[in-house]
């Protein structure tokens, strides 16, 4: 499997989305999981209402292999999980115009958090951030900086 060899090698696995076959593998070599609400019930096979039970999840996750589990938490926001740790971040508060393209942002500026060797909590507010940038206006195509 390809996530298995990019593991091996030492490249960062970033799963996004609930695989359909091959999950425990999957997990087991994946280094970040980045999941919708219905995406995080495929996963762990029950309800995921709030943000408890994300978290709840989110920790079920990590010990099935990712080292860094991001779960979409309906109007509470996002749940992020590491071992040892993990965060509720809410949502902004700012107007959203048009969601199209706001995963797609936080995942990139989690994974770029990520590679800059952010601490959790950093990489946690960094796709938050992306996120709200990218809802804030039409077209799903913000001007993403550090900032």
């Amino acid at each position: 499997m390809a996530a298995g060899i990019a593991a091996a090698a030492g490249n960062l696995v970033v799963l996004d989305g609930a695989p359909a076959d091959h999950v425990d593998d999957l997990l087991a070599c994946a280094h970040v999981l980045r999941a919708d609400a219905q995406e995080t019930e495929l996963l762990v096979g029950r309800s995921v209402p709030d943000a408890d039970a994300a978290l709840a999840a989110g920790r079920e996750l990590v010990d099935r292999g990712p080292r860094f589990v991001a779960l979409a938490a309906g109007e509470q926001g996002n749940v992020f999980v590491w071992p040892g740790g993990s965060t509720v971040i809410p949502l902004s508060d700012n107007p959203v115009v048009d969601t199209t393209g706001a995963g797609d942002a936080f995942t990139a500026a989690l994974i770029v958090a990520l590679l800059r060797d952010g601490e959790p909590e950093q990489v946690a507010t960094a796709a938050a951030a992306a996120a709200a940038a990218t809802v804030g206006h039409a077209g799903g195509r913000p001007s993403l900086s550090r900032q």
